[in-house]
C-alpha cells in the first residue's frame, strides 16, 4: 500500500446502512444500497446528517413502490449553488445541509431536504412530466410523499406546523402576480421566478385534494392513486410520462367524484382565498354564531385588467368544505364542518368554553418575590433532551421581544432579562449544542432594543443620533443598551476563538449591529462589517457582513473597487453572486430610507400669467416613484457619475469568463444607473432573386387510344 497521502480533491466515503435490519435481508427485500460522500473535514458530520436516509427509502418503498434503481449516491460538496441537485441515483447537496451530532435546529431542515432527494428518484427521476404544464405534478408527489415521511419520522405536529407555514407563505405570495401552478400549452420550462412559488404551493393542492377524496368515506385518498402511478409505468413504458389530465381521471374513477370545479380553481386558476372570521357567543342557543366572509386578493388586483384575468386567471371565489375543531370542557375535541358556497354566511357551531392559564417554568425563582423589576432572572441550565420545549423556550423568547408599550419600546424587565439569558447561560451539562439558541436570544435582544416607532426620514443611518432629554429613564436605557452591546461583543469574541457550526453565534451578532445601526441606537460604522467580508472567514459571515455593508453608504471609490474586485474575481461564486445582486437591491433601499436625496425641486413662481392668445401647455405626468429614483441615482454624483463605476463596469460585462448570473445583475446596474444611448434599429436588406417565368409547352401532345387491338389515330 502506498504511503503517499491522498490528494485533497480526494472524497471521503461511508456506506450507510440501516441499523434495525442485516443487510443481506435488507438488499433481498428491496432495500437499495446507499453511499455517502463529503471532502475531507467533514467525516464525522456525514452519518450524523444522513443516517436516516435507509429509514426514508424504507418508507418510501412501503408507500409508493419497489425503488426503480439499484443504489443511491449522496455527495456533499462545496460552493454548491442550492441546496441540491438531483439526478438518477444521485444527489449533489450542499455542504450546509450538514450538522454536528449535538445539533437540534439545522437537523430539521436537512432532513426535510434531504428526504425530497430520495423521493425525486420516484417523482421527477423515473416518473416525469408529459408535457412543461404537468411539472408542477411531479415536483408536488415528490414533496407530498416525503411529507408523508416527515409526519411519520419527525411526528404530526411538526408535519402540521410546517404545512402551516407553507400555506402562509403562498398566502403572501399568491396576491396577483403569480400564474396558476399549471399552464396548458406551455411550450418552455417554467420562469425561475416562479418556479420556486409553483413548488411550494403543489403539494398544498394535492394535500386539499387528499382531504376531499377522504372526506368522500369510500377513498383512501392519494394513496391509492401514487401506488398505481409507480405500477402502471412498471407495466408500461409511456405511463412513466404524466399528465395533469390523465392524473384527475384516474382520481376522479378511484374516488367516484367529479374534480372538474376543482381543478379549475386550484390548478388552473391562480390565488387563494382568504377568509375573515367573526364569532359571537349565543348563551340561549350554547352555539358560536360564525360570520365567515371570503375575498380573493389576486382577483380584486387584476379584475380591471382583462389581459391579466385571460392570462393569470384569479379566481374570484373558492368553494368548499371547511374543517374547524373545539374543544369542549372536557378536553374532546369535535369537528364541524362548514360548507363554503358563497362569499359571505353565518354558521352555527356548538361550543363549550374553557379556560387554561400559563406559566413559566425556565428560570430560578427569583429573590424578591416583592418586587420581580429588581432582581436578576438567572436561567436554568439547559436541557435541550426535549425537543418540544426547546422550541417552546424559543418561541417565548420571540414573543417577550415583540411586547410593546404604547411609546413602541419594551419594558426595561424584558431587555435585562433577555441579556441575563445570555449573561449566565449555562450549557455545561447539556448534551446539544447551544450555539443556535444563543444566535436566537441574540436576534431577539436585538429585536427588544428596536423601538417599533419609526425615526425620521434619511436618519435611519445611525449618522445622525438625536439628543435624548437627561431624565433617569434615558439613562437606564443606555445602560441597558451598553450592557446588551457588550455581552453580544463577548460571544462574538468567543466565536471567533471556539467557532459555533457554521459560525451562527457570529452571523447572529452581524445582524444585532445591523439592526441597532438602522433604529439609530448606534452609528454607522461601514469599517466593521468590511473586516467580516474578507476571504479566511465563512461563507455565511461574509454574506451577512456584505448584507451590513450594503446597508451603509458603500459607494465610495474605494469601496467600489473592493466591490468590483469581489463580484469578478472571488474564490466563492456564492459571495459573488450576492454581492452582485445586492448592489440594485440595496440602491433601492438607500433610497426608500432617504439616504440617497433626490433632486431640489426648482421652486415654483408665486404670479402666474394667462394669456389667452397662447396655446395651453399641457402638464407633464407625475412620474413614479421608480422614475423618480432611477432619474435620481442617474445624476448622483456618488452612483450614476461615478468615474470608477463608469470605467470598470463594461470591460467587467464583456468578460467572458464572468458568471452568467454576476453578468446579468451588472446589467441590471446598468441599466438603474446610466442612461442607454438611442440607437438607430439596424438595416437589414434582403436581395429576393427574380423569378424565371416558365414558358408553355409548344408543341400539343396528341394521346391515341387502341381498342380491341388495332390502332386508331386521331
Amino acid at each position: 500500500m502506498s504511503s503517499n497521502p491522498a490528494p485533497t480533491n480526494t472524497l471521503h466515503h461511508s456506506r450507510i446502512v440501516d441499523q434495525n435490519l442485516v443487510d443481506v435481508a435488507a438488499v433481498a427485500a428491496g432495500q437499495p444500497r446507499m453511499h455517502a460522500f463529503c471532502l475531507p473535514g467533514h467525516e464525522r458530520h456525514l452519518l450524523a446528517t444522513a443516517g436516516f436516509l435507509p429509514q426514508a427509502m424504507r418508507h418510501f418503498i412501503q408507500e409508493v413502490g419497489s425503488y426503480p434503481f439499484s443504489s443511491y449516491k449522496l455527495v456533499f460538496v462545496d460552493e454548491l449553488i442550492g441546496p441540491r441537485h438531483d439526478g438518477a441515483t444521485m444527489c449533489l447537496a450542499s455542504i450546509d445541509l450538514l450538522h454536528t451530532e449535538d445539533a437540534v435546529d439545522p437537523v430539521f431542515e436537512s432532513r426535510l431536504i434531504l428526504s425530497q432527494a430520495v423521493a425525486v428518484q420516484w417523482f421527477g427521476v423515473n416518473i416525469y412530466q408529459r408535457t412543461w404544464s404537468d411539472t408542477w405534478l411531479v415536483n408536488g408527489l415528490a414533496s407530498y410523499i416525503s411529507g408523508s415521511f416527515i409526519r411519520k419520522h419527525l411526528g404530526n405536529n411538526e408535519y402540521r406546523f410546517r404545512l402551516k407555514k407553507d400555506i402562509l407563505r403562498v398566502v403572501d405570495l399568491d396576491v396577483g402576480e403569480m400564474p396558476p401552478i399549471c399552464q396548458p400549452g406551455l411550450l418552455e420550462p417554467t420562469d425561475p421566478a416562479y418556479r420556486q412559488f409553483i413548488n411550494l404551493k403543489a403539494p398544498l393542492v394535492l394535500h386539499i385534494l387528499d382531504r376531499r377524496m377522504h372526506k368522500t368515506g369510500t377513498s383512501q385518498g392519494l394513496h391509492r392513486i401514487i401506488p398505481k402511478i409507480i405500477l402502471d409505468a412498471l407495466e408500461n413504458e409511456n405511463a412513466a410520462a404524466v399528465s395533469t389530465h390523465s392524473f384527475l381521471r384516474m382520481c376522479r374513477k378511484t374516488a367516484g367524484l367529479d374534480f372538474r370545479p376543482f381543478a379549475e380553481q386550484w390548478v388552473y386558476g391562480s390565488g387563494c382565498p382568504r377568509f375573515s372570521v367573526r364569532s359571537h357567543f349565543n348563551r340561549k342557543k350554547m352555539a358560536v354564531e360564525m360570520h365567515v366572509k371570503q375575498e380573493s386578493i389576486a382577483y380584486e388586483a387584476n379584475k380591471d385588467d382583462p389581459v391579466s384575468l385571460a392570462l393569470l386567471r384569479p379566481m374570484p371565489f373558492f368553494d368548499g368544505q371547511m374543517t374547524i375543531r373545539i374543544h369542549e370542557a372536557d378536553g374532546t375535541p369535535y369537528e364541524h364542518v362548514l360548507d363554503i358556497r358563497q362569499p359571505y354566511k353565518k354558521f352555527e357551531v356548538p361550543f363549550n368554553t374553557k379556560y387554561k392559564r400559563l406559566f413559566f417554568r425556565y428560570c430560578y425563582d427569583p429573590l424578591n418575590r416583592e418586587d420581580l423589576f429588581k432582581n436578576e432572572l438567572v436561567p436554568r441550565p439547559n436541557d435541550f433532551s426535549d425537543f418540544s420545549e426547546y422550541f417552546l423556550r424559543k418561541a417565548l423568547i420571540t414573543a417577550l421581544s415583540q411586547v410593546r408599550l404604547e411609546n413602541g419600546e419594551t419594558l426595561p424587565i424584558v431587555r435585562r432579562f433577555l441579556i441575563d439569558q445570555l449573561r449566565y447561560n449555562d450549557n455545561s451539562t447539556n448534551s446539544f449544542s447551544d450555539s443556535y439558541y444563543i444566535a436566537h436570544i441574540i436576534g431577539a435582544l436585538g429585536c427588544a432594543l428596536v423601538s417599533t416607532t419609526p425615526p425620521e426620514r434619511a436618519e435611519l443611518q445611525g449618522d445622525h443620533i438625536p439628543q435624548v432629554v437627561e431624565d433617569p429613564r434615558a439613562q437606564i436605557d443606555r445602560d441597558i443598551l451598553n450592557g446588551a452591546i457588550a455581552e453580544v461583543d463577548r460571544y462574538r469574541d468567543l466565536d471567533r476563538v471556539i467557532p459555533s457550526w457554521r459560525n451562527a453565534i457570529t452571523v447572529a451578532t452581524l445582524e444585532f449591529r445591523m439592526m441597532l445601526m438602522m433604529a439609530n441606537g448606534i452609528p454607522s460604522d461601514p469599517a466593521f462589517f468590511l473586516l467580516y467580508t474578507r476571504e479566511g472567514n465563512s461563507t455565511p459571515v461574509r454574506v451577512a457582513a456584505f448584507d451590513g455593508l450594503f446597508l451603509t453608504k458603500w459607494y465610495s471609490p474605494e469601496v467600489f473597487k473592493y466591490l468590483m474586485a469581489v463580484v469578478s474575481r472571488d474564490s466563492s461564486r456564492i459571495v459573488s453572486r450576492h454581492v452582485a445582486s445586492n448592489m440594485c437591491e440595496s440602491l433601492a433601499i438607500q433610497f426608500s430610507i432617504g439616504d440617497i436625496k433626490m433632486p431640489a425641486k426648482e421652486p415654483e413662481p408665486i404670479l402666474i400669467e394667462e394669456d389667452a392668445t397662447k396655446p395651453e401647455v399641457v402638464k407633464e405626468p407625475k412620474k413614479s416613484e421608480v422614475d423618480v429614483m432611477i432619474k435620481t441615482l442617474r445624476k448622483d454624483k456618488e452612483i450614476g457619475r461615478n468615474p470608477v463605476l463608469r470605467k470598470i463596469i463594461m470591460p467587467m460585462m464583456l468578460n467572458s469568463s464572468l458568471d452568467h448570473e454576476v453578468r446579468w445583475s451588472l446589467l441590471k446596474l446598468a441599466d438603474l444607473c446610466f442612461r442607454a444611448v438611442e440607437e438607430p434599429l439596424p438595416k437589414v436588406t434582403i436581395h429576393i432573386p427574380v423569378a424565371t417565368p416558365i414558358e408553355a409547352p409548344s408543341k400539343k401532345l396528341k394521346l391515341s387510344l387502341s381498342i380491341g387491338g388495332g390502332p386508331s389515330g386521331m
